[in-house]
């Protein structure tokens, strides 16, 4: 019996620039040997019969890079691995064999952002009132969160009323105030048999307190494909907020409710309230709002779409949902009340983590001198860190500004400077905004 190894049939599982790609999965770590040894097999046109043998002196590898992180908490150095999917070239000539990363730009393949749409049918906004009522009355009875899994039904899709779709299971649940404890399992039985109804998310509640994703809720929803939305009221206020994220392949996108629901709330339906108002005029600030003004803006009202949502930033700032936006205000922990960009007033969950939860920009409290002073803050919350720490995920992500409080030399004056860092660099780019105008740096 010939111990000898069978020639292998290895064909490109694609093509860049007219260079073969090959994709190398588990159990195929002599693919570049055998590539080198043997060479590939490719239909040279559409109508050839059969394939003719090549050996490429260069081609692309789609395959895992193992890097090596390092760690220091307090005088204590950790050593971990980490896998990260990379595009290397390979070169096989007759001076010698190279395996190397493949450098940004230098392929030519065309660019892409990363983003994520909701393609299921709009949740109708009566669903979205039930749920309300249901978390409400939870809370009225027990004083704790609950959760609904949400469900739909495709065969609705293609119907003249594909909203009616959906539709919620409530499982088993045991809570607390700050969380729940609920058994997916137990919704298996309300499920229609003679009917295709697919789970496609959860809703769950935040009573008490402003609508956002704890670091318990991130962590139950990583590995749950699907549309998840946090509801959440202030103590005695009927007016409800969503913070609405899309989970899709272990990335969570925030959604906004216009994106998600078939109406936003309907204005109150009550004649003497309706009469009421009348009587009620909106003013205007005197002068520009300074840094942490705090208005208490996130008590109510459809701040979505309100054109002046973002109304403390200085002229020409880009807007949180651009751009990943920090604000340096002129206030410490203990001193910082209400967002800085939007007003809303912060909830205590929102100051430790440094982030506003109602427009999406990170908080750079007085105490925090670099980003890496809030990625390791927010890192020992256990909250994401990726649109701040772009040495560690490489991206793509949305260019990161700082919008930045600091004294002017004439008293009593405040300056305003946004500096805009690009991918991976450190050092400030682009243009400084001050009051009064802007100058090139």
């Amino acid at each position: 019996m010939s111990d000898e190894k069978e020639t292998p049939y290895i064909e490109p599982d694609s093509w860049v620039g007219g260079v073969p790609l090959f994709i190398m999965n588990h159990g195929m770590e002599d693919l570049v040997d055998d590539i080198r040894e043997h060479g590939c097999w490719v239909f040279m046109n559409d109508d050839d019969d059969e394939p003719v043998q090549m050996f490429p002196q260069v081609f692309y590898l789609l395959a895992e890079e193992r890097v090596s992180i390092k760690t220091t908490q307090g005088n204590v150095q950790t050593n971990s691995l980490k896998y990260q999917p990379r595009l290397f070239k390979v070169v096989a000539n007759l001076v010698g064999n190279a395996i190397h990363t493949v450098s940004e730009g230098s392929v030519g393949l065309e660019d892409i952002e990363q983003e994520a749409y909701f393609t299921l049918p709009s949740i109708p906004y009566s669903l979205i009132n039930d749920i309300d009522d249901f978390f409400r009355e939870i809370y009225r009875i027990h004083g704790t969160e609950s959760i609904v899994i949400l469900t739909y039904e495709p065969s609705y899709k293609d119907t003249d009323n594909p909203s009616d779709g959906w539709g919620i299971l409530v499982p088993d649940q045991t809570n607390t105030a700050a969380s729940c404890d609920y058994e997916p399992d137990s919704v298996v039985d309300d499920m229609p048999d003679d009917r295709d109804v697919r789970l496609v998310g959860t809703a769950h509640s935040h009573p008490g307190m402003q609508a956002f994703c704890s670091g318990a809720d991130a962590r139950d929803q990583a590995h749950n494909d699907g549309i998840h939305i946090t509801f959440g009221w202030k103590k005695g206020s009927l007016q409800t907020e969503f913070y609405i994220e899309l989970q899709m392949g272990g990335g969570s996108f925030v959604m906004e409710p216009k994106d998600v629901f078939t109406e936003l709330p309907d204005p109150i339906e009550n004649d003497k309230v309706a009469e009421w108002t009348k009587k009620v005029k909106k003013g205007t600030t005197a002068g520009k709002a300074s840094l942490g003004s705090g208005q208490g803006y996130g008590s109510g009202g459809n701040w979505w779409s309100d054109p002046n949502r973002y109304k403390n930033l200085p002229k020409d700032c880009p807007t949180p949902d651009k751009v990943t936006l920090v604000a340096s205000p002129m206030l410490t922990q203990k001193e910082l009340k209400a967002c800085p960009v939007c007003d809303a007033d912060l909830h205590e969950r929102e100051i430790e983590t440094a982030k506003c939860l109602r427009c999406q920009c990170f908080l750079m409290w007085a105490e925090f001198k670099t980003l890496e002073d809030i990625i390791a803050h927010r890192q020992k919350w256990g909250m994401p860190t990726h649109e701040l720490d772009v040495d560690k995920y490489p991206g793509p992500w949305k260019s990161i500004w700082i919008w930045e409080e600091k004294e002017s030399k004439t008293p009593g004056k405040v300056v305003d400077d946004v500096y805009e860092f690009y991918k991976g660099r450190s050092e400030t780019q682009g243009t400084t905004y001050a009051a009064g105008g802007s100058s090139k740096k």
